[in-house]
């Protein structure tokens, strides 16, 4: 299923967004007298587009989910005759996506007035805050930065840890098809 479901977001408008060779943006100015941020502007995959891939990359992420990275680390200790290629290359993936998540985002943190913000609280909070699975807390946290001016700033972090959690799920998917292929599934 994880290979399945890895191949469907890549044939969404959102992957494609990137497979096109566009890039993400930010633009703005900065106001002279008080050098904030002024008139930024978020360049990237449409709304809808976001949208429709993140139904199914939040299944990689919740652990109440078979295909989550977590819960396939735990089955990879478990050890079906794994290869050890997926020995290897697994649990660097899995660092990986944890790195990204984990990624201090300070220069937000500090335009939103937070002292902590990390890729993690973006993407969670974008994800249950206005895409699925409505929480109250990220809910109220997520229209609170939709009201900033700089909330550009908050869709470009967004999108850039989609995008890279994208890449990390597309190289688990490729390594999960080889020992899918090896084993004769």
């Amino acid at each position: 299923m994880f290979v399945e479901k890895a191949s469907l977001m890549q044939n969404r408008a959102y992957w494609q967004f990137f497979r096109e060779g566009k890039e993400i943006s930010v633009s703005f100015g900065i106001d002279p007298i008080s050098d904030a941020f002024i008139d930024l502007e978020f360049v990237g995959p449409s709304v809808e587009a976001r949208d429709a891939l993140l139904i199914t990359l939040r299944l990689f992420l919740q652990d109440n989910d078979c295909i989550s990275l977590r819960n396939l680390a735990k089955l990879s200790v478990i050890d079906h005759g794994l290869s050890s290629e997926w020995h290897q290359e697994f649990p660097s993936l899995r660092d990986t996506a944890n790195d990204l998540l984990n990624e201090s985002l300070e220069v937000v943190a500090k335009q939103i007035g937070m002292s902590k913000l990390t890729a993690h609280d973006v993407l969670h909070t974008f994800l249950y805050g206005e895409i699925a699975h409505m929480n109250s807390e990220k809910r109220k946290l997520y229209q609170c930065w939709k009201g900033l001016s700089v909330f550009p700033l908050l869709e470009f972090s967004f999108t850039a840890t989609v995008a890279s959690f994208l890449c990390v799920v597309s190289n688990t998917a490729e390594l999960a098809a080889s020992e899918l292929a090896r084993a004769h599934v």
